[in-house]
């Protein structure tokens, strides 16, 4: 089976038609593989102002420590929750449990930002 190429992100904006099908679509990536495949021309000159990955990851990862483990997915093991970032390797890890359902990720996000976060959900 082939990993889903997400190539339509340009102007995709939260809450956008555009947004929702990106999404979806992501979602299903990550369901059927456990990873997207984006392709970088589509996304413009400039990725990082794509809301979904420019915004939405790099607001999880600037997290601090005590904000990422109070999302309960801390533990010392591989791939089974929050691992800190090793000074050594350009690695960090969050995983989202059951991240094709909606309120999961709801959950964990009003854990992450009880301020709320548009870019994030």
């Amino acid at each position: 089976m082939e990993i889903a190429k997400v190539d339509d992100l340009r102007g995709v904006e939260p809450g956008t038609p555009g947004w929702v099908r990106a999404r979806a679509a992501v979602t299903a990536s990550m369901a059927a593989h456990s990873c997207v495949l984006v392709a970088h021309d589509t996304l413009g000159m400039e990725p990082r102002r794509c809301a979904l990955f420019g915004r939405a990851l790099p607001d999880l990862f600037a997290l601090l420590f005590e904000g990422k483990k109070c999302s309960g997915l801390f533990c010392n093991g591989s791939h089974r929750g929050y691992e800190v970032q090793v000074p050594a390797v350009a690695l960090e890890t969050l995983p989202i449990p059951d991240a094709t359902e909606p309120s999961r990720v709801r959950d964990l996000a009003g854990c992450l930002w009880p301020q709320g976060n548009p870019y994030f959900w």
